[in-house]
């Protein structure tokens, strides 16, 4: 039994919940914007729930339990708080002092040493599962039959997720705090700037990105090609001009240690840059234009001297040694945090969660032999537990229920659910359907975020919610999206700003935008509504506000 219940969503538009229990509509429950901008597919939703089992088991280990829990409604992710059990959490601090003891001034030490080396071969295993069917005799039952193990590498993968990133969040917050404490409105903004300039993954593939178009520069037939050709084309005639070989190499080795990434933290189904170097090619376009006081690594490097100038400064306010030392231990351990969200981010985000493409595919293929699946990539809308059945009952088929499937998905691509369901919120006047939610731009006067980088800018607000839709970015242009994934680094080097409806100052959006030395505002819930694309906005940085120019 299920019950329905219809909310208000962005605009008026009815945003029907089918609750699986009656005392689950009781409960606020908010939407991951951040991780779920879009609609999953099943296959996704099912992988994230794999996932955070290994969380919750590496939150329990590290005494940080996650007292939540997460349903979907029409393919977005809402999660909801939950009371921990006080004798249970009682024992979880205890557990958690002994970590902090233990971990907090080397995290990144192991990290190097321990959890990342396990990550690639958990990912290495992932990619490489398929190879040991690829025999005459093996059949999709016996694929399936093994389909237990892509479940435990992943899950595992959950589970180093926390152990590496919790305890470094934790450093973050005490880093925070103390700077609140001795600086009060200025803390925060102390605090962020004191651990900017890290070096990591995220601000690495932007500095890769921009060598490569370095290289397509020194080849100016390859240049005239990509300035002149769709991003299909240019790989079709690539290979038809002087150096187009040589420069195709290079790209290959960009995408290999790169490439393993897609626009989303969640979404399994969407293609890797490898299958699809289209934002690739996109961003070289821009980037070949870009002088080179633009490049990642300039904008690095000012977030470098921001850091060190910024640690000057507090030397120098801090007349207390006790309060400056503490101050330096707390700044070493909080500038771990920097590194592990975007490598972590990097390694088991994007190349370990992508790996679970290469498996599905096989399985998908196997089914499309067997008359089950239409193409491979269906396998993206079946449920984990309707692919393992299938062992069972290899006479089903699959085309229709996908076909539903797939047009349900792409009826709520393009609508805004409501940031909270459930508890008070509000329900829908009617219930005639979904339909695309409309921007009205006299009613945006400004919009409120939260500082995540300083800085005021004046451009033009370019509202960008995918990455398909990257090349309509213009150097000096105000990014305005949903929130940002790794992938969306190399933009940062376009963007004189960036804006997000979702989002912390410790978010990928502000941490990024800090090394670049770019103003990001994030939070600001309704910026992609709000803001009409094209719009003249100022981007204040510092106070958290976007305001629409006359």
């Amino acid at each position: 039994m299920t019950f329905h219940v219809v909310y208000e969503g962005p605009g008026g538009v009815p945003f029907p919940v089918d609750w699986a229990h009656g005392d689950h509509p009781k409960d606020r429950w908010r939407w991951d914007q951040v991780h779920n901008p879009t609609p999953l597919t099943p296959l996704a939703q099912d992988m994230i729930a794999i996932k955070r089992q290994g969380m919750y088991r590496g939150g329990d280990i590290t005494g940080r339990p996650f007292h939540e829990e997460r349903m979907y409604a029409n393919g977005y992710g809402f999660s909801r708080s939950l009371k921990g059990d006080p004798a249970s959490d009682e024992l979880a601090r205890k557990v958690a002092e002994r970590d902090h003891l233990l971990r907090v001034d080397r995290i990144v030490e192991l990290w190097e040493t321990s959890y990342r080396p396990e990550t690639e071969a958990l990912t290495r295993s992932l990619k490489h599962w398929a190879k040991h069917w690829a025999t005459p005799d093996d059949t999709l039952s016996k694929l399936l039959s093994r389909y237990d193990q892509v479940e435990a590498a992943w899950r595992r993968c959950g589970e180093l997720h926390t152990i590496s990133t919790g305890l470094a969040s934790v450093a973050m917050r005490e880093f925070d705090e103390f700077c609140n404490e001795k600086f009060g409105d200025e803390g925060t903004r102390i605090a962020v700037e004191s651990i900017s300039g890290m070096p990591n993954m995220s601000v690495e593939s932007g500095k890769a990105l921009w060598e490569l178009s370095r290289q397509v520069i020194s080849h100016p037939s390859v240049a005239d090609l990509i300035r002149t050709r769709t991003s299909k084309e240019f790989m079709v005639d690539l290979d038809l001009v002087p150096e187009g070989l040589e420069f195709r190499q290079e790209l290959e080795r960009f995408l290999e240690v790169w490439g393993q990434r897609n626009e989303s933290y969640y979404e399994v189904g969407f293609l890797t840059w490898i299958e699809d170097p289209e934002f690739v090619l996109s961003t070289l376009r821009t980037y070949i234009n870009s002088p080179e006081e633009q490049s990642p690594s300039s904008l690095h490097d000012r977030a470098i001297k921001t850091r060190l100038t910024r640690t000057e400064n507090v030397k120098s306010r801090l007349s207390n040694p006790e309060d400056l030392d503490r101050f330096l231990i707390l700044q070493s351990r909080a500038q771990q945090y920097t590194v592990l969200m975007e490598d972590h981010n990097y390694y088991i985000d994007q190349r370990a969660y992508t790996s679970l493409r290469t498996p599905h595919q096989a399985i998908g293929a196997a089914m499309v032999d067997d008359g089950a699946l239409e193409h491979a990539n269906d396998v993206f809308y079946l449920h984990v537990q309707e692919i393992k059945d299938h062992a069972n009952h290899m006479d089903r088929k699959y085309q229709s229920l996908v076909a539903e499937r797939v047009a349900e998905r792409e009826s709520w691509m393009h609508v805004l659910p409501p940031g909270v369901i459930g508890g008070d919120a509000p329900l829908a006047a009617t219930t005639t359907g979904s339909s695309a939610v409309g921007r009205d731009p006299s009613s945006a006067v400004s919009v409120k975020g939260l500082s995540a980088s300083a800085g005021t800018v004046v451009g033009t607000a370019r509202v960008i919610l995918s990455l398909d839709d990257s090349n309509r970015l213009s150097p000096g242009e105000i990014l305005v999206t949903y929130a940002t994934a790794p992938p969306w680094t190399p933009l940062f080097a376009v963007a004189a700003a960036v804006v997000t409806d979702a989002g912390g100052p410790l978010a990928h959006c502000a941490v990024v935008a800090r090394e670049y030395g770019i103003p990001a505002i994030v939070g600001a819930g309704n910026a992609t509504s709000a803001i009409e694309d094209g719009m003249t906005i100022r981007v204040d940085g510092t106070t958290g506000v976007v305001t629409v120019q006359e």
